[in-house]
């Protein structure tokens, strides 16, 4: 009798995970946040930047390697938050239910960010190898600020 209330007991302990699943979604979920803000802020800097040591156009800007690189780990880590709110939902919880729709909603507003990144990234590269095929031009980095400036702002109406 005792074997079988201890074999209950351990199989129950088991069971249940030794951290939350919910607080694992809620700390990935912030560090993604942040890594996010972080791409932001170096996509940002790169338009502020001086680029007058990049002359060949052909040749893709050093920075689109770390950006792009930056840019998957990102989305690979929104992808694995997904399935741990699908994970985490199924846990029984003390407080009640679980929002896990909103959980769900930020992921999707995430991955729409990291869209949206990409492809002011992308535009930022074709600015810079159209600008520096004319290397007589003289574009004030003002000026390509005012141009991405638009974009996003086009972007941000659309949402």
């Amino acid at each position: 009798m005792l074997v079988a209330i201890g074999v209950v007991a351990s199989f129950i302990i088991m069971m249940l995970p030794p951290t939350s699943g919910r607080k694992a979604v809620r700390q990935r979920t912030a560090s993604s946040i942040t890594a996010l803000s972080n791409v932001y802020g170096f996509l940002i800097s790169t338009w502020i930047t001086n680029r007058a040591d990049e002359k060949v156009a052909h040749i893709p800007a050093k920075w689109s390697r770390d950006f792009r690189t930056r840019l998957l780990g990102i989305a690979q880590e929104i992808n694995t938050i997904r399935e741990l709110t699908d994970l985490a939902k199924w846990e029984g919880g003390i407080r009640g239910a679980w929002p896990s729709e909103e959980y769900t909603r930020l992921g999707d507003v995430q991955i729409e960010m990291v869209s949206a990144l990409a492809q002011v990234g992308h535009v930022d590269h074709c600015l810079n190898s159209q600008l520096n095929l004319d290397d007589n031009s003289s574009v004030e980095p003002l000026g390509i600020s005012r141009t991405i400036g638009g974009l996003l702002s086009s972007i941000a109406r659309k949402s």
